[in-house]
């Protein structure tokens, strides 16, 4: 469910659902809202809060989300449940890339405001992912903009040029070869500048493409565990038997990135569990 939306076609003006039930005017309310991604067509109305969710955005059924908007398989996040006041990004990211569960599990995403105890603390990529997806990316989480630490449609042009580090990203499996079965590292990339152990060499290879307006990022995930990349690979192609048709073809992955030497927006990272990683 989209906490924001923009008011205009031309995606200028931001309308935030929260205000918008508590300071909009009934023809603000009943005015036509259109969808976040820049790539989607869909018109949106706004959707008063109930019992049962909060106020949100909702594409219409007669123009509804296309085929490659996130939006229209995405909508299962609901704010009122969760505590997005003591979400801390790093203490998150940090959480993911410990191999083994840990005692803080249930604290993970927390920052030092602590626990509300009312609301369940961001404890799985899926949880964050929904959290940043349906807040507009200017809106700030636990001290840091939404875009810097979702890379996605919205925030393309914004990393498109300079990209490193922590950072969940959203993109998409294009055709078959984006699983590389040969499992060796991105050519060029030195084992250590990955944080790669020497001694494991050989790992399966998944390539992701997030393209908005003719241009392209590549992202080149590696993954240290070969029945995690053969169990993600047949949720990703499911019962389809198409070169280009996947049952989910979304991958949300959160890693460290590095910019593969002697490419331009080619980036890579590890995934070492299944926390870091999923696909709708």
């Amino acid at each position: 469910m989209p906490l924001s939306a923009y008011r205009d076609s031309d995606r200028t003006q931001t309308a935030f659902a929260k205000e918008l039930e508590l300071n909009g005017s009934p023809e603000e309310k009943a005015g036509r809202f259109y969808c976040q991604s820049p790539e989607c067509s869909a018109s949106m109305i706004f959707v008063v809060s109930s019992s049962s969710h909060c106020a949100h955005f909702r594409a219409l059924p007669s123009v509804p989300h296309t085929e490659n908007c996130v939006y229209g398989r995405f909508s299962e996040y609901d704010p009122n449940k969760f505590d997005e006041r003591s979400f801390d990004f790093k203490n998150f990211i940090q959480y993911l890339d410990q191999e083994q569960k840990t005692p803080n599990q249930q604290t993970a995403g927390c920052g030092s405001e602590g626990l509300n105890q009312n609301k369940k603390p961001l404890t799985t990529l899926h949880q964050v992912y929904g959290m940043l997806k349906n807040h507009d990316p200017k809106e700030r989480l636990g001290g840091q903009k939404v875009s810097s630490m979702l890379l996605d449609d919205r925030s393309f042009d914004e990393y498109y040029d300079h990209f490193y580090g922590s950072h969940i990203i959203e993109a998409k499996v294009i055709d078959r070869w984006s699983f590389a079965e040969e499992r060796t590292v991105p050519n060029g990339v030195q084992l250590n500048s990955l944080e790669i152990p020497e001694r494991q060499k050989y790992y399966s290879k998944l390539h992701l493409t997030l393209r908005v307006k003719g241009k392209a990022i590549i992202f080149s995930v590696c993954f240290k565990d070969a029945e995690l990349f053969e169990t993600l690979k047949n949720q990703i192609k499911g019962s389809n038997t198409d070169y280009k048709a996947f049952d989910k073809p979304f991958v949300v992955v959160a890693g460290n990135w590095k910019l593969v030497p002697g490419t331009h927006h080619h980036y890579t990272t590890v995934v070492k569990n299944k926390k870091q990683i999923f696909c709708f």
